[in-house]
């Protein structure tokens, strides 16, 4: 008889353990502060860590941001030798007192020895008729840029150039490692340069990924490739691939990608209208949360400060925004945590524009149908079609292709049938 009390007694504390230890899903939030600039176009943004100064470009002009004052000052202070105004710079880069704007097929590129005081155009049938779309320095001190063409490398900061044959083409970022080795992305995959970027080998033969956009190792070593369907990451310096696309809570069709110092991964999820859902991981992608609060226009080039605030720019390049991720409070949990009901709680954030969470709770496991409707009663989604076990559960709705409006949606778990709103607001 006592034996039985205990055991039920022990079983009943293991229960009231477990349920007090369930945790309240994580939420991000997104604040961004639009920088003003000056141009109706931003066409590069560049951000040196070494000096802690963030450059943009527009048409024939580089302009540095002074944070103390909140305005930009222009760095062609020398109006005899200005970038012409029909240059459009879509790539910078600087080290110390080098500079270089980056231009696409309509003119030459240009480069500064003296942090921009004078330019000098870059000269050669090399330049002609191309696009720098990336630039990145060697360990041993080599401009390397990433253009349509292929790569081009210069060994005295400018004042000679030598075009690498048989080099990817339309090359879109670069990552140099400690040891000398060079990593870029092209549409085509992830290339390797053990000899200063002479030849490059393919890392990614055999990898069902599509158009690369960006190349980032983390603190660990850990190698990432972000393309426009999928997320892989090596471990063994390229070698071998693993994919992130099923940790995904949706299609994971990327528009930007970047790591900041604490490996935190964040990324921009593309829709079919609107880019602007933003997801984070802090466990190297296997979790991935979504960020809200952000401005209905999506983000692209994310370059993190060593604080990891980050300045990015829209999709159509209009704004720039510096940019900061913070995880947002846990909402209070209530004293009696035993999960005695079904409960379709509110979605959070409401409105929302283009992503929300929609939580849930059930008293014994059971099969659900989570279902989203517009508000004539049509079926947007189902969320979920399947059975599930007694506790609290999360989903996220993506409404990146939906317009704006009253949208419901409808739990049905057993004979629980409960219906709330959302407001999706562009």
């Amino acid at each position: 008889m006592y034996t039985g009390a205990i055991r039920i007694i022990s079983i009943l504390f293991l229960f009231f353990s477990i349920s007090k230890s369930q945790q309240q899903p994580r939420m991000f939030s997104i604040t961004q502060e639009d920088l003003k600039f000056p141009y109706s176009e931003v066409t590069s943004i560049y951000f040196d860590k070494h000096s802690n100064q963030l450059y943009a470009a527009s048409w024939g002009d580089v302009l540095k941001y002074n944070s103390s004052a909140k305005n930009w000052e222009s760095i062609n202070t020398n109006p005899t030798a200005n970038i012409l105004p029909n240059a459009k710079i879509i790539s910078l880069f600087k080290h110390n007192n080098f500079l270089f704007a980056g231009c696409d097929d309509r003119t030459q590129s240009y480069y500064s020895t003296n942090g921009g005081y004078e330019w000098k155009q870059t000269e050669g049938v090399i330049f002609t008729l191309l696009n720098v779309y990336c630039i990145g320095r060697t360990t041993t001190g080599k401009i390397i840029l990433g253009t349509s063409t292929g790569i081009i490398i210069s060994t005295d900061l400018g004042q000679n150039w030598e075009k690498i044959a048989d080099s990817p083409t339309y090359v879109n970022s670069i990552e140099t490692t400690n040891s000398g080795d060079i990593y870029i992305t092209a549409p085509t995959g992830v290339y390797k340069s053990t000899d200063d970027g002479r030849t490059w080998i393919k890392k990614t033969g055999g990898v069902t990924a599509s158009n690369y956009l960006k190349v980032y190792f983390n603190s660990k070593g850990v190698l990432y490739a972000a393309a426009s369907n999928d997320l892989l990451y090596s471990t063994n310096n390229g070698d071998n691939w693993n994919t992130l696309k099923n940790k995904f809570p949706v299609n994971p069709m990327i528009g930007a990608f970047g790591i900041d110092k604490n490996d935190f991964l964040v990324v921009t999820i593309v829709g079919t209208h609107v880019a602007d859902l933003i997801y984070i991981s802090d466990d190297e992608g296997n979790t991935w949360y979504p960020v809200s609060g952000g401005k209905p226009t999506g983000l692209k080039d994310y370059y993190f400060e060593s604080n990891n605030d980050f300045y990015a720019v829209t999709l159509r390049n209009t704004i720039l925004y510096k940019c900061k991720i913070e995880e947002s409070p846990p909402e209070d949990v209530e004293e009696d945590i035993i999960i005695t009901e079904y409960k379709l709680f509110q979605n959070h954030p409401n409105p929302f524009n283009p992503g929300t969470v929609i939580s849930y709770q059930l008293a014994v496991g059971c099969h659900v149908q989570l279902i989203v409707y517009d508000i004539r009663g049509r079926e947007v989604e189902t969320l979920v079609d399947e059975y599930k076990q007694a506790g609290k559960h999360t989903e996220t709705f993506l409404g990146t292709s939906l317009p704006s409006g009253i949208y419901f949606y409808r739990l049905k778990a057993g004979d629980y049938i409960s219906t709330k709103k959302m407001v999706l607001l562009r």
